[in-house]
């Protein structure tokens, strides 16, 4: 600007002040000229110069006057934002020896100055080590850091909260101090080790049951397994983990539990079953209740607990082959009964025959006719064990009177005269044979 002011001097004085002919040495009016020349120069440049001062002054404190207006609305916004959120707000010195003003809410206690005891006053003896350790590493990195730790409330009772650190640099990218904002997650934490507590009586108690006990996805991926299914079974949760029964059982096996946990999904309650496994040609025999579970999330699993009745099969089979073997021999020795009369019958008519030999044709008649009559029951004894097709009408009365047959003597010894009468009406056969059969064994036990 001075220049500028300078050069606009010069030009005006030659234009109005100098001669045409230029300044003369000696000559007064010349010299003067020029003083005046230098006077009007300087004078224009300091009002220059006071002009862009003022002018720059004036852009600064408006500047600074905007930059007040932002800092005054930040500070509105962020004594707002402290007004609306439920977190502890607080800040503190570079080095964290000190905590400055701390707004609790009814969390922690309020300080209104700054404070060097702060962590033996709000942290849990048990915590300070390990967020001191933290602080320390987020001091060296210049970070933010997050941290769960247990504090002492307002109201002198223990509490857990979650703190989120920043630190502010200055200019020098130095920290000058830290904003911290804490979560009070109390509640949080106590639903945290209600839940624990749950999951661990639960694998206490499935873990010391008689009864094995797992869980599958939708998938039919095992997410869950007992440490007695773990050992009746012989296998690993680590191996099962995720994975579906077509990778460790016998195709036809996975494929009959797989169509079970379906059936369960599908009807949406539980459902008793007896299942078969077989792993390294030795067959187990499970009776299994499998029920569906419903997470929170819409998530469908397949719960189950199962108890091992091999041992009980086998004693029941056992049973069934011991009271058929039971049944066979009540049944041989009633057959030997029936039988033997025929024949003592025979062996008397023989022997009189012989005696008196007047007598030896009437008695052969008799003899041929036991004898004939202990053959039909020995016929009618293997029918027993012969297969035989679907009941057909009519057999009914042929069956009657083969049962007849074998109790004749009891029912002639007992003066007893059955009467038959048959009918191929509608009804239950097998009933009505049933009751006959049992009137039957209760004549000949008399």
């Amino acid at each position: 600007m001075g220049l500028l002011a300078t050069a606009t001097s010069a030009f005006l004085i030659a234009l109005f002040v100098l001669p045409p002919e230029g300044i003369g040495v000696g000559q007064p009016a010349h010299v003067l000229g020029l003083g005046l020349f230098c006077t009007i120069g300087v004078g224009i440049s300091v009002l220059a110069e006071l002009y862009h001062r003022h002018r720059r002054w004036s852009l600064d404190y408006q500047k600074e006057l905007a930059i007040q207006e932002v800092q005054r609305k930040s500070d509105e916004r962020f004594r707002a934002l402290l007004t609306a959120t439920s977190d502890a707000v607080y800040s503190t010195s570079p080095d964290w020896s000190e905590v400055r003003q701390l707004v609790g809410k009814p969390f922690l206690a309020d300080t209104k100055t700054a404070t060097d005891g702060w962590l033996q006053t709000y942290i849990h003896p048990d915590d300070r080590s390990q967020m001191l350790s933290v602080i320390n590493q987020a001091i060296q990195r210049k970070s933010k850091f997050e941290l769960e730790h247990r504090v002492n409330c307002a109201d002198s009772s223990l509490g857990w909260t979650f703190s989120r650190a920043i630190p502010l640099l200055d200019g020098n990218g130095e920290i000058s101090e830290w904003f911290v904002a804490t979560s009070d997650i109390t509640e949080r934490k106590r639903m945290e080790n209600a839940l624990s507590e749950s999951e661990s009586r639960f694998r206490l108690f499935m873990d010391n049951s008689p009864a094995i006990a797992w869980i599958k996805d939708e998938q039919g991926r095992y997410v869950y397994l007992s440490k007695t299914f773990e050992r009746l079974v012989g296998v690993r949760f680590e191996e099962w983990r995720g994975k579906t029964d077509a990778e460790f059982w016998p195709e036809e096996t996975a494929k009959r539990l797989r169509e079970n946990d379906m059936a369960v999904l599908e009807l949406g309650r539980p459902m008793e079953v007896v299942e078969v496994t077989n792993a390294d040609g030795n067959e187990s025999i499970w009776l299994n209740t499998k029920f569906p579970i419903l997470s929170t999330s819409g998530e469908r699993f397949v719960g189950g607990i199962g108890v091992d009745i091999t041992n009980r099969k086998k004693a029941e089979e056992a049973l069934r082959r011991s009271e058929k073997l039971a049944a066979a021999g009540r049944l041989a020795a009633t057959i030997a009964h029936e039988v033997n009369n025929p024949l003592a019958g025979a062996m008397n008519a023989v022997y009189i025959g012989i005696v008196d030999p007047a007598q030896a044709s009437q008695m052969l008649k008799i003899a041929d006719q036991e004898l004939r009559r202990a053959a039909h029951i020995t016929q009618q004894t293997l029918g027993f064990y012969r297969e035989r097709g679907a009941y057909q009408q009519g057999m009914l009365p042929k069956l009657i009177e083969e049962i007849l047959t074998v109790y004749a003597t009891k029912l002639r010894n007992r003066h007893i005269t059955v009467q038959r009468r048959y009918s191929c009406g509608s009804g239950s056969h097998r009933k009505r044979v049933s009751r006959g059969v049992r009137t039957m064994r209760e004549i000949s036990s008399c």
